[in-house]
């Protein structure tokens, strides 16, 4: 039975009587050779060809891409051919028989006429035919690195590296990328077989291996000058940017293996053209992450330069600030340096640059913020002056910088309140929605420093509170403005600045917004408002509950159902004796109604966060749980037997075991009398046994493993369902 697309190839192809060898040469009309090639392609895709005519498809191929002008095809066979799986298996014959065809004259003749002509129709394909062998036989290549056939194929794949971007497509250099990757997993992984300790000669192959890669990767990702660059359309230069990014990966692989040298390379090149120093900042730039703190050799030499050098250049400026921003961990560490990158950041929020600067600010006070305590009043003074001409993300991250190095600074809170105010200020008189989300954000940024210090007199509670409920007013059917409003709160109430304090009125407004618009991020706003009074609890439960019984509403919202049970969660976890002060009546509706009702939900948001819930209830050891086991723990357990069986996909069982095991491990006397009431007259399915049925009380009865128990239960719900032989039972 042929059922695959895949099959029925396979079985076209071993009926062919394929003589391909025979055939190709004898064809003198070039079009039907082209047919001819492609079919060959076709015909090696499913490996329907015996590994021992390896040699005779290969020489075919070689030759007809020697002889022909129109190359594809023939480069679409061989590399189809090299793909295979089983070359990779294959002794260092095959590999040298393909590597010496490969590097043959003719074939660098036709290599080095496509890149002089710059005809992509020769590149693109012989560059993708290098690069196939070598992410093939990548192994036998750094095993035998000191071969003369070796070393000609390295060459070759370093002219297609070379190949110019700017008057090429991008995609052609790119192809060699991933060989190059694999190129140092491969000497990685000799390494380790040495205990570290490569051969001389080997770590010198490396050695120079890598460093030429890394001066051609530096020459890709030049910029073109800049009247060249001006004439480019907006997709050519998101597709350098892409390209230089692509190239950056590599050249983070060329640093791992040169580590100190490739950075005294870098380092040491720099001159006073605008493009090549641009391209070394952006190499060290892609350096940033894996450069060692304890560095004190090179980038203190960078730093002590290059801004006698900077010439005025945007991309030049851009790439330094993405570089300083890479370095700010070191910066941190090697604090001599750090004010002249602060203040040539601060100089540029206020430039054309100011997007980049902002980032690379947010960087530096995120880091070094002890370090830059004492220069918070210069931070303050250009943030605000670059404020009335930057956009609104580049001044939340302006605040953010402030708020980060205010909670650093002993004179922190008194220099930041003023701008609280001045921002809620804004906030209240703002007229329009951007101006609202703007002003918002800001607060957000606010609450984001660490602030361990506090005083009772900076108190911005009321004025949050009027702020807040204009904007409630002003947002009240765009729920857009109500999501962001949610969200500031959850900031000021999370955060450490005193500035802003729980308030019974603020908690009204919570209450009284989630009564108009029942939202997920309303009740995680109330859920951080708890204190230990039962009132504000009981209200909000009263309201999910009256939402909760709309037709509906629970399917239609499994966030606000799932937020319900975290809350929920969270009161029986660290406040216990709250829970058991709530309105008993409400306690009544929730337990024995609510609850059990719930399990007939389908979305995952929600039975997720139930199921969570009911784990945590069966945990911890309360008279609530003993109670509602006592009066309906039959029912209880008998729901999660159907859930795990029938009603819920088996993806669920583990969550539900979750709960199933916490309950036995508490009671398991009584969850053994349970089970037994409940495995009867047909229940779950008529798919289990009775024996079937006591196995698995008995199993799950004698498990206190969380992973055999889940196991047991998985394989439960798969026979209960009557899926035994199936690909879900062996998946």
């Amino acid at each position: 039975m042929i059922d695959s697309r895949n099959q029925l190839g396979v079985y076209v192809a071993s009926k062919t009587g394929f003589a391909f060898d025979k055939i190709i040469p004898l064809i003198k009309d070039k079009t039907l050779e082209q047919r001819a090639l492609k079919a060959l392609s076709s015909w090696i895709r499913f490996e329907s060809f015996q590994l021992e005519s390896v040699p005779d498809l290969a020489h075919i191929l070689f030759q007809s891409l020697i002889e022909s002008e129109e190359i594809e095809p023939q480069c679409d066979a061989l590399i189809q051919l090299m793909s295979d799986n089983r070359l990779k298996t294959l002794e260092r014959q095959v590999p040298m028989m393909l590597l010496q065809q490969l590097v043959s004259e003719p074939l660098q003749l036709k290599l080095k006429q496509g890149i002089q002509e710059e005809d992509e129709d020769l590149m693109f394909p012989l560059t993708r035919l290098l690069s196939q062998y070598g992410e093939t036989f990548v192994k036998f290549i750094v095993k035998n690195h000191n071969l003369r056939e070796v070393n000609l194929f390295l060459e070759m794949v370093f002219c297609c590296t070379m190949i110019s971007p700017i008057n090429n497509s991008p995609d052609i250099p790119e192809i060699t990328l991933y060989f190059w990757f694999l190129m140092e997993e491969s000497l990685d992984s000799t390494n380790e077989l040495v205990n570290n300790q490569l051969d001389q000669e080997q770590q010198s192959f490396a050695r120079n291996i890598f460093m030429r890669l890394l001066q051609i990767l530096v020459y890709q990702i030049r910029y073109p000058p800049d009247p060249i660059l001006s004439q480019w359309s907006k997709e050519k230069r998101e597709r350098f940017q892409q390209h230089r990014i692509d190239c950056g990966d590599t050249i983070l692989q060329c640093y791992y293996h040169l580590q100190e040298q490739a950075l005294e390379w870098a380092i040491q090149s720099m001159n006073q053209d605008i493009q090549e120093l641009e391209a070394l900042i952006y190499c060290i730039k892609c350096f940033s992450e894996s450069i060692p703190t304890e560095e004190d050799k090179y980038l203190p030499q960078f730093f002590t330069h290059i801004f006698g050098i900077l010439q005025d250049s945007f991309t030049l400026k851009s790439t330094l600030l993405l570089m300083i921003s890479g370095c700010a961990e070191w910066l941190s560490l090697n604090l001599a340096f750090l004010p002249s990158c602060f203040q040539f950041t601060n100089q540029m929020l206020l430039s054309p640059l100011s997007k980049e600067a902002a980032r690379t600010l947010l960087e530096l006070c995120n880091l070094c913020r002890h370090a830059l305590s004492d220069h918070l009043q210069e931070l303050i003074t250009s943030g605000m002056q670059a404020f009335p001409h930057t956009d609104p993300s580049v001044r939340s991250q302006i605040i953010q910088s402030i708020s980060y190095v205010a909670a650093a600074s002993d004179t922190g809170l008194e220099k930041l309140f003023p701008i609280a105010q001045s921002i809620l200020n804004q906030l209240y008189q703002a007229e329009s929605k951007d101006q609202i989300l703007d002003c918002m954000n800001l607060v957000k940024a606010l609450c984001r420093g660490d602030f361990d210090q506090t005083n009772p007199k900076m108190d911005l509670s009321e004025e949050l509170f009027f702020v807040s409920q204009r904007v409630l007013h002003f947002g009240q059917r765009d729920m857009e403005i109500v999501h962001h409003l949610s969200l500031m709160l959850q900031s000021t109430l999370k955060s450490s600045l005193c500035f802003f304090k729980p308030t019974d009125a603020m908690s009204h407004l919570i209450l009284k917004a989630f009564e108009t618009q029942p939202l997920s991020t309303w009740l995680q706003c109330a859920k951080l408002l708890i204190a230990d009074e039962p009132s504000f609890i009981n209200s909000l439960f009263n309201q999910c509950l009256y939402y909760f019984q709309i037709q509906d509403f629970m399917p239609n919202n499994p966030d606000v159902v799932a937020e319900f049970f975290y809350i929920l969660s969270h009161l029986l976890r660290d406040k216990k004796q709250l829970l058991l002060r709530l309105d008993p009546n409400l306690l009544k509706t929730i337990f024995y109604g609510f609850l059990l009702s719930c399990f007939r939900l389908q979305e995952s948001q929600s039975v997720t966060a139930l199921l969570l819930f009911c784990r945590d209830f069966a945990t911890i050891e309360s008279p609530l749980r003993d109670q509602f086991m006592n009066d309906a723990g039959i029912v209880f357990v008998k729901t999660l037997v159907y859930c795990l069986c029938c009603s819920h996909p088996v993806s669920m069982s583990s969550k539900i075991a979750d709960v199933l095991l916490q309950l036995i491990s508490q009671q398991p006397d009584k969850m053994r009398s349970i089970l037994n009431q409940t495995m009867q007259d047909g229940f779950p399915t008529p798919h289990t046994t009775p024996e079937r049925k006591q196995k698995f009380i008995i199993s799950i009865l004698g498990t206190r493993s969380p992973k055999p128990f889940r196991d047991h239960c998985r394989e439960f719900a798969i026979a209960s369902r009557g899926l035994g032989q199936t690909t879900i039972h062996n998946a």
